[in-house]
């Protein structure tokens, strides 16, 4: 009879560790590595990544290296979270997430952009593709802020995946 009530009992006392490995990958704005082409026209710190006051109107590229944080590799992630401050329809920040297959091959797996608002706002986006490591793929985060006119300073300000 005890035989029995061991597995159920292992499944319970394990279910709340179970909970516990579906953590969150972060990016922090001051953690990311600043595309080449970017040089000279970013500020970052620890939390946000804009422009600098060189008056550019290029593009800022950012990118993560996307890691397992279940330590499980296939960490069910569904969502992505945007963080910005984009004040005007002259200005973007968008995050998108690619997947590389050991072939090489690469594909963007989900995309979320800001939107216009006077205050700093977080935006959920679904991700369009299951996370898996297992199968050797490996992962990124990019970030690009861009901007038409530098009357407005859009501002990242972090990216979560959940």
């Amino acid at each position: 009879m005890k035989i029995k009530i061991l597995p159920v009992l292992a499944f319970v006392l394990l279910a709340p560790a179970a909970a516990w490995a579906q953590t969150a990958w972060t990016g922090a704005p001051g953690a990311a590595v600043i595309d080449e082409q970017s040089v000279g026209i970013y500020q970052a710190d620890v939390g946000s990544l804009n422009y600098n006051a060189s008056g550019s109107t290029a593009t800022i590229v950012a990118r993560y290296n996307l890691t397992d944080t279940t330590g499980f590799g296939t960490p069910g992630w569904t969502t992505m979270e945007l963080g910005a401050y984009d004040p005007s329809p002259n200005s973007q920040v968008m995050i998108k997430v690619f997947r590389v297959n050991p072939l090489g091959s690469i594909s963007m797996i989900g995309a979320c952009g800001s939107v216009d608002s006077a205050f700093i706002a977080k935006r959920q986006c679904p991700l369009m593709a299951a996370i898996n490591f297992n199968d050797g793929n490996v992962y990124s985060v990019e970030v690009s802020i861009s901007r038409s006119t530098t009357a407005v300073s859009p501002i990242f300000t972090g990216a979560r995946l959940f």
